[in-house]
């Protein structure tokens, strides 16, 4: 059963019950890029920005690092506010004011995480084509990391990747330029 809570958080310098704010992620353009309730319904109030972000993130660590870098803002407002401004309307280039690297031709973004295998570093790299489901040699990424001894191949299955953010070492390699 969901149970509200009765706790009151100051917005614009006035109380507002926490289950009439949301969380909203403003990506580095301006636009809004996601929102989550401030009262979860199970008796948890995320009550800072941290914990916000932890809770939307998943709490994993590589993520939430990138969230910071890439110049994510999460904000509290009303739902009011948020409903007025809308959500995922972002007609920036690039969108959400985040540059997108290619690998180049021949090579892939893969990683070797796997829901199934133990630690998971949460990264992509690339990698030459040829190395996907290649038990045999442990191919190195663009940007010199090498799976472990026991790591499963390089793989670019989505249900692999979901969770994953990009290797800035690859990137830099692949020739991008960060604004």
């Amino acid at each position: 059963m969901r149970t509200l809570s009765s706790i009151y958080l100051e917005v614009d310098g006035k109380p507002v019950k926490a289950s009439d704010l949301c969380w909203i992620v403003r990506a580095k353009c301006g636009c809004i890029d996601g929102a989550m309730t401030v009262d979860r319904g199970d008796g948890d109030v995320l009550i800072t920005a941290e914990l916000a972000r932890s809770s939307m993130l998943g709490g994993i660590k590589a993520i939430i690092e990138r969230s910071i870098e890439d110049g994510e803002v999460y904000s509290l407002i009303t739902w009011d506010q948020y409903r007025a401004e809308g959500f995922g309307n972002c007609t920036h280039e690039p969108k959400w004011g985040i540059v997108k690297v290619a690998a180049p031709t021949g090579q892939v973004w893969a990683t070797t995480d796997r829901w199934s295998h133990g630690r998971r570093t949460h990264k992509r790299h690339i990698v030459p084509e040829s190395a996907l489901g290649d038990y045999g040699v442990q191919h190195p990424a663009l940007c010199g990391s090498k799976p472990t001894r026991i790591a499963p191949p390089w793989s670019v299955d989505q249900n692999n990747l979901g969770d994953t953010v990009t290797c800035r070492r690859c990137e830099t390699a692949a020739g991008a330029v960060r604004p």
